[in-house]
């Protein structure tokens, strides 16, 4: 057999290979031959689904409170200001970017208290050792600050997102926005007056290559502080985007002979770059969308 034929046979079973592996998530070394694929695809849903979490701690998990040099109370997540017209219930609220800097107030061992920016002196984002984390210095009459914290996001255009909102408490309201960072245009948005339903979603298009998700903590009138996140009642907000398997298990057919896996061939025009595309996609699914008999 010449070198070239070689070449050819190997990268046919390269081919075949990556594009079971990625349904199966199995060692390419238990994939026999083509035929192998249609098995695999087989244990594919025919349904819509959704990928793993594509925000970064979206748990809101906070940093801790003996970090007294750190810039941001959730690692990955965006501080800013908001407006103080709480009319605005849309994504035009957000303001400038911002970020914590330690204030010593009292001699707590167990708490520390951040400025941010705040147009009010004496407001404060306190960060507790249990993982609380609190606005702070509010009372009668005045409303405690709003604030944001958002995070940008890679997305595809024309793809459709899911974005969920969880509120274990109407104290703890929040509203989720999805917006394009290349125009500022709002795409979803959830409410923080939906609260009542501790889960809320919504879908979108993506417009552009990042989606920016921003979340405003709603302040409180007559009140001195506001619990922002709590381990006993935790927010969180997901993105996930939502594919079609069907389509998937179309396009991976498309890359053979007759858009048969059977044929044990591969079209002149497959090349890594398609392989690499479907395994792709099929790598984001949720384990819950695979390995189903």
């Amino acid at each position: 057999m010449g070198t070239h034929k070689l070449i050819q046979k190997s990268l046919k079973l390269t081919a075949v290979g990556a594009i079971a592996f990625s349904v199966l998530a199995q060692p390419l070394s238990m994939v026999a031959s083509a035929s192998e694929v249609t098995k695999t695809e087989n244990k594919l849903l025919t349904a819509t689904v959704q990928s793993k979490e594509l925000l970064k701690n979206n748990i809101f998990t906070p940093i801790s409170y003996l970090d007294t040099t750190a810039e941001q109370p959730f690692p990955n997540w965006q501080m800013a200001l908001v407006s103080s017209d709480t009319s605005l219930e849309n994504i035009s609220a957000v303001g400038a970017d911002t970020k914590l800097t330690y204030t010593k107030m009292i001699d707590d061992s167990r708490i520390s208290y951040f400025t941010y920016g705040s147009s009010y002196p004496w407001m404060r984002i306190s960060i507790f050792d249990d993982g609380r984390v609190t606005l702070y210095g509010g009372y009668a009459d005045r409303l405690l600050d709003r604030v944001a914290f958002y995070q940008d996001v890679p997305t595809t255009i024309g793809k459709i997102y899911t974005l969920n909102q969880i509120t274990p408490t109407t104290q703890m309201a929040y509203s989720v926005y999805a917006s394009d960072t290349s125009s500022s245009t709002q795409l979803a948005y959830i409410s923080a007056y939906n609260s009542a339903v501790v889960n809320n979603s919504t879908t979108f298009i993506a417009t552009s290559s990042t989606t920016r998700i921003t979340t405003i903590i709603n302040g409180m009138v007559g009140a001195s502080v506001k619990s922002i996140q709590s381990p006993n009642y935790p927010i969180s907000v997901s993105l996930k985007e939502n594919s079609d398997t069907t389509k998937i298990k179309t396009d991976i057919d498309a890359l053979f002979l007759d858009n048969t896996p059977t044929s044990n061939a591969i079209k002149t025009t497959t090349d890594q770059a398609a392989i690499d595309a479907l395994q792709k996609q099929i790598d984001i699914l949720e384990a819950s969308t695979t390995k189903t008999t």
